[in-house]
């Protein structure tokens, strides 16, 4: 597809789903790494409201601001673990990386005017951690709207790669790549976990405080209260 003529821009919209990964598999295996040009871009969730014990909107939102910046963490660090691969894989044009927040497919379709796209390469459907759609309805509205081609991946798709390497080179090469995925998988799981403890802790002290403090002003009332009966 992309082999001959001048540079082509692939743009690769990416979750942390499994179809993602098929896009991103797909636009590396017909693009051509010398000349062509790759994007990578994942969008930022708004989080779920937060509900707390006492009602307070200031905890809401500051438990609302943690959760987005959580987010946003994760989703740069998406952004790396596939930047990571394309160093692996020799892509020779430097790499184009966007970090977006609002309605998925407004974002990726001002993208693709705005950059001259060709090809916008996207999964089927793609369900996050906290099972929100991310790229379901978002490739319809995308096969409509973008100012490009639009191309939907369904299953895993790969082209046939011809090594310089040895077969035993060629196997070696991808154990190595599945360890270094699960190890980068495992790191990102411990440090999700860590967070989410981290979390948990400051919201079990903030509500600690705040029911300290209802205490303190509830305790005058009472005193007063049993004077007057006295």
């Amino acid at each position: 597809m992309a082999s001959g003529g001048a540079a082509k821009h692939f743009l690769v919209a990416i979750d942390d789903s499994e179809n993602s990964g098929w896009a991103f598999d797909y636009t590396v295996a017909v693009m051509d790494r010398k000349i062509d040009v790759l994007h990578l871009m994942t969008v930022v969730h708004d989080p779920a409201p937060v509900m707390t014990p006492f009602g307070d909107p200031d905890y809401a939102h500051e438990m609302m601001l943690k959760a987005k910046a959580a987010e946003k963490e994760k989703c740069k660090n998406r952004l790396r673990y596939f930047a990571h691969l394309c160093h692996q894989l020799e892509i020779q044009q430097p790499l184009r990386m966007t970090l977006g927040s609002g309605h998925i497919g407004d974002i990726i379709c001002a993208y693709v005017k705005e950059n001259k796209v060709n090809f916008l390469v996207m999964g089927r459907r793609g369900l996050g951690t906290v099972q929100r759609l991310f790229l379901g309805s978002s490739s319809k509205f995308c096969i409509e709207e973008a100012d490009c081609n639009v191309i939907i991946i369904k299953r895993p798709y790969a082209l046939e790669v011809v090594h310089d390497s040895t077969k035993q080179e060629a196997i070696d090469a991808e154990e190595a790549e599945r360890r270094w995925r699960i190890e980068e998988y495992e790191k990102q799981l411990q440090k999700e976990k860590e967070d989410s403890q981290k979390d948990l802790e400051e919201c079990k002290k903030m509500e600690e405080e705040e029911r300290k403090r209802r205490e303190s002003e509830d305790q005058p009332g009472r005193s007063v209260s049993g004077r007057a009966q006295d």
